[in-house]
């Protein structure tokens, strides 16, 4: 760690230096206020020095500074009204650092703007229709503050913008149809605000749109064939309003380059479509929670790069897309609460490496049956134990830029620890299997123990028998396990003692018998994971277990010294009761004995006398 130089040969340099740049140098304390005033200083980028704090200096500001990046510091306070003097800034750069307040309406005069990034602080007030001044801005990035009030029309006066986000702020209103006719527009972010009303679709003008994203919002309308001009569009993100209607054929047959298709939780009616061309670049496609219907298209298996396919909560009424196995990069597929039926098939031969990437299956809540064939579940090599070398990441979709690029994380709606959960990121380590509400039946495949990155298995409310298989027992990164609503027989297996980081069981249900394992994760259970299982004992139900069926784990010591059990406790108080009692009575029929009055009266120094005594 270091800070910026102080002393002669800082201060020498100060009337010559041109270019200061810092950036990931490790620096930490208080920012030297005294830079902003080196009469020929052009360029300070101090940016990625997270413990460099401080103020920005009231004033003394040099004429001469045209870029200020101080991206990614613990810089904070108000920006100060002086900001306005720098009459030869052409970037402002404060993204990701601890301002507050309003912006000073000073900074509107910087006309020679040409980038202002203040994402990620906390900036409130509302944004001042002064901004139009800055003819020449073609990046504005305000996004992730504390702005509110009208959604600001004047920004549809700054016809040079590139990069345009307001996401994560607490904007209202329409949006302004003006602004979609900016002609230079590749970057359109006004997701995450309260904005509402119809988008004018046929206003957008689509010719450089490569990001168009608006989830999160209150904003209606239908989406029009016009979207399909949108040749150079890669993510389209309209999740989380009220849109209606039907979604354009076009929009997956005319555009080749779209990577995201994210229209999750509207109101869209009609189909799937159904004309996925060979060769396009498709990544992500959800169209969960509207009101889809019909079968699924067969031309999904033309979307090779497909890694997210979520079509949840819909009306599809088909069989099992034994077919989707082609998609060697799939790694998530949710098809819950839709008609699904049938069987699901053995996968052989050829397929023996279907879904080998797949780390989240969901077909919960479907009307599919049969048995569990052992054959599909044999290939998920991506539900096997992951690198312990790991980084901890997203699944997300990147497309680098010369603005420094953008991004798109995926989001998906699961049943999670019994509770239904909106995941607004997909953590890569993130596993989860959900056969649930569905009618299958026969035994659960011992392969199931083979899957040692899974995080949750929900095969509730079916027809499943036969045991709990001991495998599950291997499964050590198991956290929710929800068995219930079955016709399980048989014990509850020991082994289930050994999942440390589970913490939602439900066994209820079910015909299970015997005793209720013992030790580990199992004491906190309570009687709801266990209900419903009349032959089932165990102190959670109130039931206690017969002394031969019980399998305490024993009591494990801090150190290294003596484990002992409660059987040996027990044993030891039972028998010496039984001497107590035999004691008593020859006490009572013979009188004191001699040798007992001896050892209770005697001290010990007369018995150490009369020891010597007799040597």
């Amino acid at each position: 760690m270091s800070s910026i130089p102080s002393g002669h040969l800082f201060k020498n340099l100060s009337s010559s230096l041109v270019f200061l740049e810092l950036t990931e140098a490790g620096l930490q304390g208080n920012l030297d206020e005294n830079i902003f005033s080196f009469p020929h200083l052009q360029i300070i980028d101090l940016s990625s020095n997270s413990d460099l704090t401080g103020y920005l200096p009231k004033s003394n500001w040099s004429n001469s500074i045209s870029t200020l990046n101080l991206d990614h510091t613990s810089l904070t306070g108000k920006l100060p009204h002086s900001i306005g003097h720098m009459k030869s800034l052409n970037s402002l750069l404060l993204t990701s650092c601890q301002f507050f307040g309003e912006i000073p309406p000073s900074l509107w005069n910087l006309t020679q703007l040409d980038h202002l990034g203040l994402s990620n602080n906390n900036f409130s007030g509302q944004i001042s229709s002064s901004l139009s001044n800055l003819q020449d801005l073609s990046f504005l990035q305000l996004s992730s503050n504390n702005f509110s009030g009208q959604f600001p029309h004047s920004i549809s006066d700054l016809k040079h913008l590139v990069i345009l986000d307001l996401s994560n702020n607490k904007l209202h209103g329409p949006i302004p149809r003006s602004i979609f006719q900016l002609q230079n527009l590749t970057y359109l972010n006004f997701s995450h605000n309260c904005l509402t009303e119809n988008v004018l679709w046929h206003n957008l003008s689509w010719e450089n749109m490569h990001v168009l994203d608006l989830s999160s919002n209150s904003l209606q309308g239908e989406l029009l064939p016009s979207i399909c001009n949108a040749s150079k569009l890669y993510i389209l993100n309209l999740s989380h309003n009220n849109f209606t209607g039907t979604i354009p054929n076009c929009i997956v047959s005319s555009n080749l380059t779209l990577s995201v298709l994210d229209i999750q939780n509207n109101s869209f009616s009609g189909i799937v479509p159904k004309s996925f061309e060979v060769g396009n670049n498709l990544i992500t496609l959800n169209l969960n929670g509207n009101f889809l219907e019909g079968s699924l298209p067969r031309s999904l298996i033309n979307c090779m790069r497909l890694r997210v396919l979520d079509l949840g909560n819909n009306n599809i009424e088909d069989v099992f897309p034994h077919w989707l196995d082609a998609l060697e990069k799939l790694q998530v597929l949710v098809v819950r609460g839709n008609k699904l039926h049938g069987f699901i098939p053995s996968f052989k031969g050829s397929s023996s490496h279907a879904f080998h990437m797949l780390r989240v299956l969901d077909l919960s809540s479907n009307n599919l049956k049969g048995p569990l064939p052992a054959s599909f579940f044999k290939s998920f090599k991506g539900m096997r134990r992951l690198d312990g070398k790991t980084r901890l990441q997203y699944l997300n979709y990147e497309k680098p830029t010369f603005y420094g690029g953008f991004d798109y994380e995926d989001s998906i709606e699961v049943t999670l620890k019994g509770f239904e959960i909106y995941l607004q990121k997909i953590l890569t380590v993130f596993t989860s299997i959900d056969l649930s509400n569905n009618m299958f039946e026969g035994e659960i495949p011992q392969v199931i123990g083979e899957f040692n990155a899974l995080k949750g298995l929900n095969f509730s409310h079916n027809r499943l028998t036969g045991a709990i298989p001991i495998s599950i027992g291997n499964l050590r990164n198991l956290e929710w396990l929800d068995l219930s609503s079955n016709n399980f027989t048989g014990r509850i297996p020991t082994e289930l003692t050994n999942l440390n980081f589970l913490e939602v069981l439900n066994l209820s249900k079910n015909e299970l018998e015997g005793c209720i394992p013992r030790g580990q994760q199992f004491e906190t259970f309570s009687s709801d994971s266990f209900n419903g299982n009349k032959d089932l004992r165990g102190f959670q139900l109130m039931l206690p277990c017969n002394a031969h069926e019980e399998r305490q784990e024993p009591l494990q010591s801090s150190g290294d010294g003596f484990e002992f059990g409660w059987k040996p406790v027990v044993l030891g108080y039972v028998c010496g009761a039984a001497f107590g009692a035999i004691l008593f009575q020859v006490m009572m029929f013979t009188g004191k004995p001699q040798w007992v009055v001896s050892l209770v009266n005697d001290s010990p120094k007369k018995r150490k006398r009369r020891v010597r005594n007799r040597t």
